[in-house]
């Protein structure tokens, strides 16, 4: 039986539902909130979640609690001069702990192990970086400890690749703890915060079985808590200069001194550092005679041309035969040298790492991978074990995108014809540069890359050029404890008169070196940073610091300057609290400036009738800022360069690797 039915039925007409518009988006938000309610609920009071947020919080715990218990808010305060006398006291109570730590509590053997210690002043980090890249490419396991860090404590302990996690942080240190309570009546209140995290760093080493130990020194070496180590297998001492004064002496001879403590005898210890002019013939001296006193053998290092990774700058993409003579500078470029990582190797330190690798492979390997025991002493090294390094930080290159970038700018005119610029282009490089010699070199550097043809007289004609100047600007600040006196003079100074005498003489054939035409102060978040007030009463007479002074200001300024013939001087600014301080808020500013938002870049780049090109004028009259070419240096300080590298985790993420260590970054504890 079929059934029909009629649409013009009354009955059915009036038991058909009306839709009503506002009922209906009801209902949608509320199922909407329903379904995110339930997702948050079974995302964040799931056990997994719980079990996350607990380990977090006893991970702050324990960070906060090691920096409390260690005294970190004294360490801004100067040492007395009879804590400086009890260095041999305090060095044995350390010495002893470690060695009864290491050997009785965690049960391992100083012999199962070969042990790299590396002191020096600068260039151990990434040494150390180095030798465990190399090592790990040979199929090696191989535990790490460094210091400081620049995000995360954890950075400070890793085995192969990878950084010890919170749990295993927290469970360690309250082995550590307890090893130190029961150690002394005191309770072990004599430690300190890298002590506590060198004790954590050797449990998990000896936990996870590793073969290969590196330990960079924290301070000196003699006194330094990693020196319990009874016979390493290599020692390495970089590049010695003055630091730390305070604590290692005022003398080059004092601190060379220092760092020669962790040289061992017994015939198979081998002691590699670099060879004069690179390493100061003092040093040296000071190394042979404590190696003579231990029985220690002693390598010098001789940088050859093949012992550096980076080309020379002929070969540079950014630069060329003639614009090194040409031009007043070689713009920055994307296709920077060859690099690791994006972070740039000194030679020496890369010539240090090689010879390290080839001493602990040879002798692993009982004389080579050429033939049997005795019968070759070559090396035949895996290609491109350099390739997997990550040391943040050092000569750490970002090249900035313009939006825009003015390309097909007119520049003037050459042979009746007009002629075209490039595109804009800038370079952020982040270094930790933080005393007079690391300074000096970290601009000798960049001069030899970015600015190797300049000279003042062809710097005053190079707006009449096809080639766009480039500018140098540094965002500096630094410590209470660091020579802010000896870096600034280094940083204003034109004149290769004012570098050390230990850098190389052929740094600069010509006694003119490029300016640098801004230079920004700011201040750490850290309780040992100094102030930039503090920072300007360093400058000299003749440059007075602006606050604040905006883009506008500065191009009427140099407008004026160049109208009068005036020497292009360095601009020099002391950002104000209302402005910004600390480095993440400077360098936010510095990208504005370079790059400054809202502005139209488009520009009418036809040729008028007469060969006259449409807004020439209006070029000339406009500021040089907007069309300079800028290498923007970060220096001064690890601290300036975690904040600079924060802002860029926050604000730039694309500019990092994704499993960069600033994205886990702890909490500021002043350590």
């Amino acid at each position: 039986m079929r059934r029909t039915f009629s649409s013009s039925s009354p009955s059915s007409s009036s038991s058909s539902p009306s839709l009503n518009p506002a009922a209906t988006a009801i209902a949608v938000a509320t199922t909407a909130a329903a379904a995110a309610l339930y997702f948050y609920h079974q995302h964040h009071h799931s056990p997994k979640h719980r079990q996350a947020r607990a380990e977090e919080r006893a991970y702050l715990d324990a960070l906060h609690h090691i920096a409390l218990s260690a005294g970190a808010a004294r360490l801004g305060a100067p040492i007395s001069p009879q804590q400086i006398d009890d260095d041999e006291t305090r060095y044995a109570r350390r010495h002893a702990f470690f060695t009864h730590f290491f050997t009785d509590i965690l049960g391992g053997d100083q012999k199962h192990y070969k042990f790299v210690h590396v002191t020096g002043t600068k260039g151990k980090g990434t040494v150390c970086e180095l030798v465990r890249c190399g090592l790990i490419a040979h199929g090696k396991r191989v535990g790490t400890f460094t210091s400081p860090h620049l995000h995360t404590v954890r950075e400070r302990i890793r085995v192969n690749d990878v950084l010890i996690s919170k749990a295993d942080f927290v469970r360690l240190w309250a082995k550590v703890q307890a090893a130190l309570t029961a150690s002394s009546t005191d309770g072990g209140c004599w430690a300190n915060f890298f002590d506590k995290v060198l004790g954590v760093a050797l449990a998990w080493f000896v936990e996870q079985r590793v073969e290969y130990i590196i330990l960079e020194v924290g301070i000196g070496g003699r006194y330094d808590p990693t020196n319990f180590i009874a016979r390493p297998a290599v020692c390495v001492v970089t590049s010695v200069s003055k630091d730390h004064t305070e604590l290692l002496g005022k003398s080059l001879e004092a601190i060379a001194w220092q760092k020669a403590g962790i040289l061992k005898g017994g015939g198979d210890t081998i002691c590699l550092t670099p060879a004069a002019p690179t390493q100061d013939p003092a040093v040296l001296r000071v190394l042979q005679a404590e190696a003579e006193k231990v029985g220690c053998l002693i390598e010098e290092i001789i940088l050859a041309p093949s012992s550096s990774p980076i080309p020379s700058p002929a070969s540079s993409p950014t630069s060329s035969p003639t614009s090194a003579s040409s031009s007043s500078s070689v713009p920055p470029s994307p296709q920077a040298p060859q690099t690791i990582r994006g972070v740039e190797v000194h030679p020496e330190n890369f010539a240090l790492a090689k010879g390290t690798l080839k001493t602990l492979l040879l002798s692993s390997s009982g004389g080579g991978w050429g033939g049997g025991k005795g019968k070759s002493r070559t090396m035949l090294m895996r290609r491109g074990w350099e390739t997997k390094a990550f040391w943040p930080g050092r000569f750490e290159l970002f090249p900035l995108r313009l939006e825009g970038g003015r390309e097909g700018m007119w520049a003037g005119r050459k042979g009746g014809r007009p002629q075209k610029q490039r595109p804009r282009e800038a370079l952020l490089i982040l270094d930790v540069a933080h005393n007079t010699d690391s300074v000096a070199k970290l601009l000798q550097e960049i001069r030899r890359r970015f600015f190797p043809g300049y000279s003042s007289s062809s710097s005053s004609s190079s707006s009449s050029t096809t080639q766009r100047r480039c500018a140098l600007w540094v965002l500096y600040g630094t410590g209470n404890d660091k020579d802010a006196q000896g870096m600034l003079d280094i940083l204003l100074s034109n004149s290769s008169t004012s570098f050390p005498s230990s850098l190389p003489s052929s740094s600069s054939s010509t006694g003119d070196l490029k300016p640098l035409d801004r230079l920004i102060f700011c201040h750490a978040k850290h309780p040992r940073a100094r102030s930039v007030d503090d920072l300007a009463t360093f400058l000299p007479p003749s440059l007075l610091p602006s606050l604040d002074n905006p883009p506008t200001e500065r191009t009427r300024t140099r407008r004026t300057r160049r109208r009068k013939g005036e020497e292009r001087k360095t601009e020099v600014t002391v950002p104000s609290a209302a402005f910004g301080t600390t480095p993440d808020k400077a360098l936010a500013q510095l990208l504005r400036d370079i790059n400054p938002e809202g502005e139209d870049e488009d520009e009418d780049e036809g040729e008028e009738e007469g060969g006259k090109v449409e807004g020439e004028e209006e070029w000339e009259e406009e500021g040089e800022e907007k069309e300079e070419d800028v290498v923007l240096v970060v220096c001064g300080s690890f601290f300036v360069v975690s904040g600079a590298r924060a802002y860029l985790a926050k604000h730039r993420p694309e500019m990092l690797r994704e499993t960069d260590w600033a994205f886990e970054a702890d909490p500021p504890l002043y350590t």
